[in-house]
């Protein structure tokens, strides 16, 4: 959806950012390639949300992972 792209922008920085500096290196890639669609001065909405899912993918496995650790 369209909506606030500065903020989509600075969301996914920043867990680019905690990703890599925990080492979930599948989170901090898939957050790149978002970050870098972001980046562009015109992007395709349309092409940002395979990446935008695939961010949202590895978030769930990492809280996923996090639980089991938890159990």
């Amino acid at each position: 959806n369209a909506g606030d792209t500065p903020a989509a922008f600075r969301a996914v920085h920043t867990l680019k950012g905690v990703a890599l500096n925990l080492g979930l290196g599948s989170l901090a890639h898939a957050s790149s390639q978002m970050t870098e669609a972001l980046r562009a001065v015109r992007f395709d909405a349309e092409s940002v949300q395979p990446l935008y899912e695939a961010v949202q993918k590895e978030h769930t496995a990492v809280c996923s992972a996090l639980e089991q650790l938890e159990k």
